[in-house]
C-alpha cells in the first residue's frame, strides 16, 4: 500500500517530524502500531514506545526491525491499552485510519475517554484519518492504489449511512499460468468527520489544539483540558 517497507518508514518518519515539537521525548503509545511505521521513528528520536496491535504477524516485523530496545510490543485489542501502561504517556498516536476500524461510535468514545484519563498533564493525543464524510458516486468510488509490472491494487468504496465498506482488489500476474489472478477482501470503516471527532474529543475531556486537512487526510492534535482535575 505504501510502496514497500523503506517508503513506509520514510513516510512515517516525515509524519512524526511534522507532528512533534523538537527535542520532546518521553513515554509514547502507538495504537494500532502495525509493523512500526511510526513506532520505529519515535524510538529513533528517543521515545520509550508501547506498540499495541491485534496482529502479532505485523508486530513481529516491528520486533525484527527494532534495534533501539525502547519499544515494548503487546498483541491485543487497542481498546485494552490502559492495561499495559507503565506510567502516564506524554504522547498517544492513533494514526492512518486506525480509529475508523473500531466497531462503532461508542467504542471510539470509550477509547478517547481512556486516552484523556491516561495522558500526562502535558501529553498530546494525535489522530490521523481519511475524511469519508463526503459520499463518492459512480466511478469515483474506484480508487487506484498502486501498480507495478506484476501487481495492480485498487479499492472500491461502498457507502452506508454510518460506515463505509472498503473492497481491496488485487490483480497479480502469474507467469507460470500466463494470466492475471484476482483477490478481493473487504472490511468496514466508520464515517466520522473531523468536526465530529473534535466534538467527541471535547466530551472525553480533551481540547483540540490543531486540525489539519491535506489531500483528504485529517490530523487532530488534542490535549487535556486545563480545568480537569
Amino acid at each position: 500500500m505504501t510502496g514497500g517497507a523503506n517508503a513506509a518508514f520514510t513516510q512515517g518518519a516525515k509524519e512524526i517530524e511534522d507532528l512533534l515539537l523538537p527535542d520532546i521525548v518521553g513515554r509514547a503509545v502507538d495504537l494500532g502500531a502495525g509493523f512500526g511505521m511510526h513506532a520505529l521513528p519515535l524510538a529513533q528520536r528517543g521515545w520509550d514506545v508501547l506498540a499495541i496491535d491485534s496482529s502479532d504477524y505485523l508486530l513481529n516485523e516491528l520486533r525484527q526491525r527494532d534495534t533501539s530496545n525502547s519499544i515494548r510490543t503487546e498483541c491485543d485489542d487497542l481498546l485494552n491499552f490502559p492495561l499495559y501502561l507503565e506510567g502516564p504517556p506524554n504522547l498517544v498516536l492513533c494514526m492512518t485510519d486506525t480509529l475508523l476500524h473500531l466497531p462503532n461510535e461508542d467504542a471510539v468514545a470509550g477509547l478517547l475517554t481512556d486516552v484523556a484519563q491516561a495522558l500526562a498533564d502535558d501529553g498530546r493525543f494525535i489522530i490521523t484519518l481519511r475524511d469519508y464524510s463526503t459520499t463518492l458516486r459512480g466511478t469515483e468510488r474506484f480508487i487506484p492504489v498502486r501498480s507495478s509490472e506484476t501487481q495492480i491494487a485498487t479499492c472500491f468504496l461502498e457507502y452506508e449511512a454510518n460506515r463505509i465498506i472498503v473492497h481491496d482488489i488485487l490483480h497479480s500476474w502469474t507467469p507460470d499460468q500466463n494470466k492475471w489472478t484476482q483477490q478481493i477482501s473487504s472490511f468496514a470503516k466508520l464515517r466520522l468527520s473531523g468536526s465530529r471527532i473534535k466534538e467527541m474529543l471535547w466530551h472525553a475531556g480533551l481540547h483540540t489544539e490543531q486540525v489539519q486537512q491535506k489531500s483528504g487526510m485529517i490530523t487532530l492534535i488534542a490535549r487535556n483540558r486545563p480545568n480537569l482535575s
